[in-house]
């Protein structure tokens, strides 16, 4: 009898132990389960699907969380006066500020930046918020926007640590980001665009490109320098010795397609972050941002005026997207096997940084990946806690 009453007492502790475990996830799912029934919730969510080839893709984004909790604690963080994104304006790495909402927001080039700049200004009450034209909505003071460095050290600091802050940051698959980036070149090297790029001249091809922009100590050189030898005279054209040249030279770097962790900020920064966005997911992310910094910002300043008429969403208007996601329709056109092995090698840093949450996909599913992605952490919950 004495055993049988053990037994019971047992089973009874392991189901209240079980039960304390799982309320605080039940807590954290339920305001995204209520969010999901709303008319203006997160639009056209695809469905489900098998969850069971996500598990790892969860189990990346708790573990990334418990790093970001377990990072370098608000007092013992310091904010240098020579640090890159204080120590003097940058229009690509000085983070914006939006004091009405506690925002830093931390923009990347090739990343939706121009929308999210438009949004700041709009957020600040510029009428012409979606100007876009003579500086605007990149260059500082033209943009009328508020940057980091104007603030004293111990106000940039306090942005940077305090839990009343949101820091966002929104980041894309380098492959469809690599391939933005040689647009821009050819729209320099045709006359219509503002970048100022040395080595134009040498961009004939996306391969040419990546050969532009890879850094040479990636490269077998020793097996290239050989390949090159044993060429005959008449085959060594100038195309030819062009490439040989570009991939033993220094690459030519630039914001717009450099991997994000060459050049964005200095690695302490990175766990500051309680905000991570994808441009694939850009039109639930954006309202996941506003509902975060207040209740009512979506509505305001999200759900309309955007696009030609300023009657369609963020992100979701004709052109919001074709801007920011343009790229998408040309990968086919561009990439091989052994170019997106490239890619994959040049951004390889980017990949591998714990805090971008960025995945090695085959070209041309990005979307559907974090889109899938997306909707496993907001089934579980996970995103609740993440951000």
């Amino acid at each position: 009898m004495n055993s049988s009453r053990r037994t019971l007492a047992r089973v009874l502790i392991a189901s209240l132990l079980i039960v304390c475990l799982w309320l605080p996830q039940l807590r954290d799912i339920a305001p995204y389960q209520d969010y999901s029934v709303q008319t203006d919730g997160f639009q056209n969510v695809p469905s489900h699907g098998n969850t069971t080839k996500h598990r790892h893709d969860a189990h990346r984004t708790n573990t990334s969380q418990r790093k970001i909790e377990s990072s370098t604690t608000a007092t013992a963080f310091r904010l240098l006066p020579t640090d890159s994104l204080y120590h003097h304006y940058n229009m690509s790495t000085t983070p914006i500020v939006l004091e009405s909402h506690k925002l830093l927001l931390f923009t990347i080039e090739k990343v939706g930046s121009t929308v999210l700049r438009q949004l700041m200004r709009r957020m600040m009450g510029h009428d012409d918020y979606d100007f876009h034209g003579g500086g605007i909505p990149h260059v500082f003071p033209k943009n009328g926007l508020r940057y980091l460095h104007q603030y004293s050290l111990e106000e940039a600091r306090e942005m940077l640590v305090s839990d009343e802050w949101v820091r966002a940051m929104f980041v894309r698959d380098p492959k469809e980001r690599a391939l933005s980036g040689i647009f821009d070149v050819e729209t320099a090297a045709g006359g219509g665009g503002t970048i100022g790029v040395l080595c134009l001249h040498h961009v004939s091809t996306f391969d040419g490109f990546l050969d532009m922009i890879e850094d040479p100590k990636t490269v077998n050189l020793t097996a290239l320098t050989h390949e090159y030898r044993l060429l005959d005279d008449s085959e060594k054209n100038s195309t030819v010795t062009q490439k040989f040249l570009l991939r033993n030279s220094p690459s030519c770097p630039d914001k717009h397609w450099s991997p994000i962790t060459h050049w964005r900020m200095e690695r302490k920064f990175y766990p500051r972050l309680n905000f991570m966005g994808h441009l694939e997911t850009a039109q639930w992310d954006i309202r996941r941002l506003l509902d975060k910094l207040h209740p009512h910002a979506w509505e305001e300043y999200g759900v309309s005026g955007w696009g030609a008429h300023r009657n369609e969403s963020m992100f979701t208007s004709s052109t919001t997207v074709l801007h920011a996601r343009g790229t998408e329709n040309y990968l086919d056109e561009f990439y091989t096997e052994e170019i997106e092995r490239r890619v994959e090698r040049i951004y390889a840093d980017d990949y591998e940084h714990e805090y971008l949450e960025l995945d090695v996909v085959k070209v041309g599913d990005a979307s559907r990946h974090y889109r899938e992605k997306f909707v496993e952490r907001y089934l579980n919950g996970v995103d609740g806690v993440m951000n």
